[in-house]
Order: C-alpha cells, then sequence, then structure tokens
C-alpha cells in the first residue's frame, strides 16, 4: 500500500498563517504556545573572523539579526523557538550580500581557460543565495507577497493561564 501523502503541517505553522481550524485539524501534540522570549544573537555573529570575505559576511549578518530581530519580536513573529531559521535567514543575506560584492569587484563575465569569456562563479551563488534568502525571508512574512498570509502569535496572558487552570466556567 502506498503512502498516505503529506505530512500534516505542524500547528504553529498553521496559527501562523491563520488557517488552523478546531473542527479540521482537532487537538495536535505540541500545539501549546512558544515560549515568548527574545532570541540572543548567535555567537558566530558576534565573534570576529580572520578572512575578510568572512568578517564582510558576518558584518552583513549580524546587522541583519540587530535590525531585524527587535522588530519582528514586538510584532509576534520571532520567538526563540523559530532562532534557527532566523540564524539561516541572517546567515543568508550575509553570503549574499557577500556574493553582491564580488560581482561588483571582479565583475559579472570573466576569461575562462581558453581566453573566452564565461559567466562568473559569483552571479550564481548570488542568486543561489537570494533564492534562500527569499524563501526563509517568506517565512517571517518579510516579503510583500508573504506578509499577508504570516499572523502573528497569540502572547498568553493571565486570564488564560487562569481559564486553563479553572476551566471556562466563569463563576
Amino acid at each position: 500500500m502506498g503512502k498516505r501523502g503529506p505530512k500534516p503541517t505542524p500547528t504553529p505553522v498553521l496559527k501562523l498563517r491563520n488557517a488552523f481550524r478546531q473542527d479540521r485539524h482537532g487537538s495536535r501534540a505540541g500545539c501549546d504556545i512558544f515560549d515568548h522570549k527574545r532570541p540572543r544573537c548567535p555567537q558566530r555573529f558576534i565573534k570576529r573572523l580572520q578572512n575578510a570575505d568572512a568578517e564582510y559576511s558576518r558584518n552583513a549578518a549580524k546587522s541583519a539579526w540587530d535590525r531585524l530581530s527587535g522588530q519582528l519580536f514586538e510584532a509576534g513573529l520571532l520567538v526563540d523557538a523559530f532562532a534557527m531559521s532566523f540564524e539561516m535567514l541572517c546567515d543568508s543575506w550575509g553570503r549574499y550580500r557577500l556574493a553582491c560584492r564580488k560581482c561588483d569587484e571582479a565583475g559579472m563575465v570573466t576569461t575562462g581557460a581558453k581566453d573566452n569569456e564565461v559567466k562568473s562563479p559569483w552571479t550564481r551563488l548570488r542568486s543561489d543565495f537570494l533564492d534562500e534568502v527569499t524563501r526563509l525571508a517568506g517565512a517571517f512574512g518579510l516579503t510583500p507577497s508573504d506578509i499577508a498570509r504570516v499572523r502573528p502569535l497569540a502572547k498568553p496572558t493571565i486570564d488564560d493561564a487562569k481559564k486553563r487552570f479553572f476551566g471556562n466556567d466563569p463563576a
């Protein structure tokens, strides 16, 4: 017998997309509200590197982290559980900026083995990193087309905690 199809979309992703329906999806394991802590900047974005290219990429990644993490956290789109994917986004951004700089310095076309003009390898890398950045940015609603399907996480309130403990009966 064949496989039953794609795996179910995780509940937090459905809630971010505002597509979670209790009647359709029911109660799933692991659908607790995330711990609302702001993620810390990764150590590898802080520690200085010896190579000039790696240092340029690290600086671009760190500036992207510093610029976006506060705004996304305040908007309810970034919590500690999403730090890894946000780190990948910032890292890809840093590498994209490095590839752009290399294309500007070396040019888009180089000379091949037989003195023929070929496309610079940095143009291919730049294109790959741009695809990565665009895909990861969509997960956080950072592109114009994806902002409509991303919803902030609901922050727990004291009343919600009391309702869970005491039940839904207001009396």
